[in-house]
């Protein structure tokens, strides 16, 4: 039976308020999106300083004019992201808008640096969910049928079945997940009938494999009836996964004077982050902290969550600076705050508004 990886497609739709940006460090820019409230959260590299032409030599006698000051380096690019729940990232208006968000968030959960030992320059780095799809003929089909029937299952079948690993991983993470489906295809390929191989140990993560493979197409199909297998096994990448609020979370919405408060804090993390390129030059990634606050709405705890900075002394520099910050009366007792620091250099901008998510490329397995 011929295993074949298939691994994350890389893929940017653009975020919501998870990462909706809130002020640059000035000098930096951000994409805007066509299409709000999606803007897309890539950082833009911070604009070089602009330098004068030199001046005409002075006259013979005359003194010397001074020389022009040299270029000031550009301020470290910074984006400062809406806050969200403490209890994770709402779900977006459709699962693949989410899905997109949060293939994003992987990219930045363990950020890049210069160091050779770090996971995101290890051979066969992968930081989101991993996804082998195999498909078996349980009946006579036409040459090459196999060979068609594998395409569509994991290009079609890549995205939602990665959706149900990432809800029943958030319940119960587990090294490894797998199930088998057996479909029957009509003539036209459309799924006649569809049921679960072998006794399932979670039943909610089995329901959703078998309603996501029933909903595969297989048109224009095969000119007769076919019956298959498909087998899927998924593991966790390296990043950490996403944490997702209730449905029911309320959405945080913060005082004037508390995003006043946020955007303050510009020059500090800027400064924070600069102490780190000083000696690594290809350090960015993204800091989450839990907020709590006390009277006032005065930040008063700030802990590390989701994500996993490669420079320690940056990440709690950037802890320390949000410790203190006023963030009004109105603003609610808990919140999540995140910055990233630097270009993200793994992904690629995505376009405004893209209608359909692209295949995944395949990876190594590991």
């Amino acid at each position: 039976m011929r295993v074949c990886a298939v691994g994350l497609g890389l893929l940017a739709f653009g975020c919501v308020a998870a990462s909706t940006p809130l002020a640059p460090v000035p000098g930096s820019g951000s994409h805007a999106s066509s299409a709000p409230p999606l803007p897309l959260p890539a950082v833009a590299p911070a604009v070089a300083a602009i330098i004068e032409p030199a001046s005409a030599a002075p006259a013979s006698g005359a003194e010397p004019a001074p020389a022009a000051p040299a270029a000031e380096l550009p301020p470290p690019e910074v984006l400062i992201e809406a806050p969200y729940s403490a209890l994770g990232h709402p779900r977006l208006a459709t699962e693949m808008l989410t899905l997109a968000r949060d293939d994003e968030l992987f990219q930045w959960a363990l950020g890049g640096t210069a160091d050779p030992e770090h996971a995101s320059n290890r051979l066969g780095y992968h930081p989101a969910t991993r996804v082998v799809v195999d498909v078996e003929l349980l009946s006579r089909a036409p040459k090459g049928s196999t060979r068609r029937l594998l395409a569509t299952a994991r290009s079609s079948g890549y995205w939602p079945l990665r959706s149900c690993f990432e809800t029943a991983q958030r319940l119960a993470p587990k090294a490894e997940r797998s199930a088998r489906v057996r479909l029957s295809l009509g003539a036209d390929g459309k799924v006649l009938g569809a049921r679960g191989v072998g006794t399932p140990t979670e039943r909610a993560y089995a329901r959703c494999m078998l309603e996501r493979l029933r909903a595969l197409d297989f048109t224009p199909g095969f000119t007769r009836k076919l019956d298959i297998e498909i087998s899927v096994r998924q593991w966790p990448g390296h990043a950490p996964l996403p944490p997702r609020a209730p449905d029911d979370a309320p959405p945080v919405h913060l005082p004037n004077d508390g995003r006043a408060a946020l955007e303050g804090l510009s020059p500090a993390l800027g400064d924070c982050y600069k102490s780190g390129l000083d000696g690594d030059p290809k350090l960015w990634g993204r800091i989450a902290l839990r907020l709590r606050l006390g009277e006032g709405g005065n930040v008063v705890q700030a802990t590390p969550v989701e994500t996993q900075f490669p420079n320690a002394a940056v990440a709690e520099c950037a802890r320390q600076a949000v410790l203190g910050a006023r963030l009004g009366e109105g603003a609610p007792s808990e919140l999540t705050f995140a910055v990233r620091l630097g270009a993200q250099g793994a992904a690629p901008a995505a376009p405004a508004a893209p209608v359909s998510l692209p295949p995944a490329p395949a990876v190594p397995v590991h």
